[in-house]
């Protein structure tokens, strides 16, 4: 299943991310996550912070046990 994720930051849009896969890791750490934040820009954000799975026709944003948390 393909997932297409855009960003906008201070007003403006960002270019767009796409993935095929079923697992998307987030966080600082560049080589196991996709989806990569600077850590002196986001120092809350942990090194592998969440992920968004594909499962059962249906996307989920799992937290894993980053320090701060997860919220949408």
């Amino acid at each position: 299943m393909k997932i297409v994720l855009a960003e906008e930051r201070a007003g403006e849009n960002l270019p767009e991310q796409s993935f095929n896969q079923a697992v998307i890791a987030v966080g600082r750490n560049a080589v196991e996550c996709e989806i990569v934040f600077e850590n002196t820009q986001y120092p809350m954000v942990s090194r592998k912070h969440a992920e968004l799975r594909h499962q059962g026709g249906k996307w989920f944003l799992l937290d894993l046990n980053s320090s701060y948390g997860t919220f949408v």
